[in-house]
């Protein structure tokens, strides 16, 4: 079974409402520009030590701008004089096509009503999951390619996109993968890989296979 954890150590939970995701995003596209495609929620609350957490760790909500965390300083028997601790407060994690995370406050209701965000109904059509096509999850604006890298990325969405990488991300990116199935996922996973490969250099190829790392549920 996937369990993704934070750098606090905090599970984070798989997302199971469209009309919330279908909310996200819709205001992340509005305001953005950006299309997210499946979110988590840390439900707990966790403390860590300053020396074990980094700037980048802690995060602001991307919607009302307020912090995900608090700070103290504490002193007494057990601690030494002015150490810093960071408590994380409840918050939802959100997953971009490109495989990119973005941040917000667990109640996201009152974040939209804060900013003055009208939550107007949701669709039947917006009700569903979304799968990034080639061109958001490898950030590339096709307008702007030469002709021969258009011709490039082309051929990669007849060639490994349709074929290979909308059906892994279509049929695992939601699934919940456990002992049983493991070795079905990790066998349609190489295979993707080894066919994606020879699109990519070596650094870029590695960032590629973290971002469906990513959008699969496996790295945060």
């Amino acid at each position: 079974m996937k369990v993704m954890r934070n750098k606090f150590g905090t599970k984070l939970s798989p997302g199971n409402s469209l009309v919330l995701l279908a909310r996200l995003s819709r205001w992340f596209k509005e305001n953005k520009g950006i299309d997210i495609v499946h979110y988590y929620s840390c439900n707990d609350v966790a403390h860590r030590h300053g020396d074990f957490i980094k700037a980048s760790d802690l995060h602001r909500c991307e919607i009302c701008s307020s912090n995900l965390y608090a700070k103290r300083e504490e002193a007494g028997n057990f601690l030494q004089d002015s150490d810093m601790y960071f408590s994380q407060k409840k918050h939802m994690v959100l997953v971009d096509g490109s495989g990119k995370l973005h941040y917000t406050c667990y109640k996201v209701n009152s974040c939209f009503k804060g900013v003055g965000y009208e939550c107007t109904p949701v669709m039947d059509s917006e009700r569903s999951q979304t799968v990034p096509d080639l061109y958001t999850l490898l950030e590339v604006d096709r307008e702007k390619l030469s002709e021969e890298d258009l011709i490039h990325f082309d051929n990669m969405n007849e060639e490994i996109y349709k074929s290979f990488l909308k059906p892994l991300l279509q049929k695992w990116m939601n699934s919940d993968i456990r002992k049983g199935n493991m070795m079905k996922f990790m066998t349609e996973f190489d295979t993707c890989l080894t066919r994606c490969r020879p699109f990519f250099e070596e650094d870029a190829f590695e960032a590629f296979k973290n971002k469906l790392l990513i959008l699969l549920g496996f790295l945060i």
